[in-house]
């Protein structure tokens, strides 16, 4: 186990995120596509070619083999690439069903990869 607290993976996946205002948790932008670099139960990171800052809120959405995640994140990181972003994003309250989702999507892909 990685200090993070969760194993992390590493593959492609298309995903869907929004903007959020902080303090209203209100939808600020249009639906953006990135494509996951990585994902762990803790947070993922993801290449985009739409400009986010640091701290700001997204709404992600995850396309799983159960259906569609759809989970609340912060930026952490952000670093230039090329003609895109790549950024890292921590999870945010997280329930119980959401994290088991998840922990299972991520057990999926690596048994998948295997």
């Amino acid at each position: 186990m990685e200090k993070r607290g969760f194993y992390r993976i590493s593959l492609a996946h298309k995903i869907e995120y929004v903007k959020l205002d902080p303090t209203t948790l209100n939808v600020t932008s249009s639906s953006q596509e990135g494509l996951l670099y990585d994902i762990s139960g803790g947070g993922a990171s993801f290449y985009s070619t739409f400009i986010l800052d640091i701290n700001e809120l997204i709404e992600l959405a995850l396309e799983t083999q159960d259906g569609q995640l759809v989970i609340l994140a912060k930026v952490l990181r952000k670093v230039k690439k090329d003609e895109s972003n790549y950024y890292a994003i921590k999870f945010l309250h997280i329930n119980q069903d959401t994290e088991k989702q998840l922990i299972k999507f991520i057990n999926y892909l690596q048994n998948k990869s295997s």
